[in-house]
């Protein structure tokens, strides 16, 4: 259990098969309406087949976290995030000093919040990402369910009340606050959030960045042939981790996986600029109140 507000949350550590010692661990963040048990294979899982533990927590508005009456808000995920983080330290079978953080789709907002106030992690990565200030594109320009299910995750009843509340997200001030290694795993044409919030996010984060494209995916990451062709996206993200957790040096990087699955690869910070100067136009017109117009 993790203490969390007067009460607890409920969790799952995952250990990897046939572990020997304390083992490295990332904290998986879902998405928004994920619950703890659906996450880890029960064989063939890519992290603990690397040796890689994972705790997996029904955070505010997730699973058993919000039948306890625990909603989500704009920032309370970051003390139920450091207060999971405080658990794995407490673990015997944990590295505590091999610590990083996992999120998809909402968790990938999550995530970074923590991250922006966890001190001592290895890294954190992100897939299927939502970076958009002001969710206007997830709650507003495509299916709404979306907004339905998340209005019920952060207790409200009233649409008009939360869309004030929507408006007034955003990850500007947590993104230069993330030191260490940060990486981003994203379709080009993610519906959910455009691809031009991502770039400006990134150029914000202070650690090490490492970037992901897969051309012409949405997303999800897995509808098309740049998913289907190109190097899979959970086994670049397990990797990566391995990566760090071993030492290795991160590298800051952009690469783009085309539809055939060919892999081009650039140095992150003019690949950025030029990304930037391309979406900008269009980011202008999707940009709310509380976004990233300074980035």
């Amino acid at each position: 259990r993790v203490p969390y507000g007067g009460g607890s949350l409920s969790g799952i550590l995952h250990l990897p098969p046939n572990a020997s010692g304390p083992v490295p661990c990332v904290l998986h963040v879902g998405g928004m309406d994920s619950f703890k048990e659906h996450a880890v294979l029960m064989s063939g899982d890519r992290y603990l087949d690397r040796g890689i533990g994972r705790f997996l927590v029904d955070l505010p508005g997730q699973g058993e976290a919000v039948l306890d009456g625990a909603f989500i808000g704009r920032t309370n995920m970051v003390e139920a995030g450091l207060a999971s983080l405080e658990v794995l330290r407490g673990q015997p079978d944990v590295d505590a000093s091999r610590l990083g953080i996992t999120g998809v789709s909402f968790g990938s907002w999550w995530a970074t919040q923590i991250a922006a106030h966890a001190p001592g992690l290895a890294g954190t990565a992100v897939w299927a990402v939502v970076h958009e200030a002001g969710l206007q594109s997830i709650f507003e320009q495509v299916s709404p369910t979306f907004k339905a299910r998340f209005m019920a995750m952060a207790g409200f009843v009233d649409e008009d009340a939360f869309d004030v509340f929507a408006r007034r997200w955003s990850l500007a001030d947590d993104a230069p606050r993330v030191t260490h290694p940060y990486l981003v795993l994203a379709g080009e044409d993610d519906e959910l959030s455009p691809i031009g919030h991502t770039y400006r996010l990134l150029a914000r984060v202070a650690g090490p960045r490492e970037l992901v494209v897969y051309r012409g995916e949405r997303h999800s990451i897995g509808g098309g042939p740049a998913a289907r062709l190109g190097p899979n996206a959970m086994d670049l993200a397990a990797d990566w981790f391995a990566d760090r957790f071993a030492g290795r040096v991160p590298q800051e990087r952009a690469t783009l996986v085309d539809v055939t699955g060919q892999t081009t690869t650039e140095p992150l910070g003019p690949w950025l600029a030029d990304a930037i100067a391309r979406t900008e136009a269009s980011l202008d017109d999707l940009v709310t109140d509380g976004g990233l117009e300074d980035a």
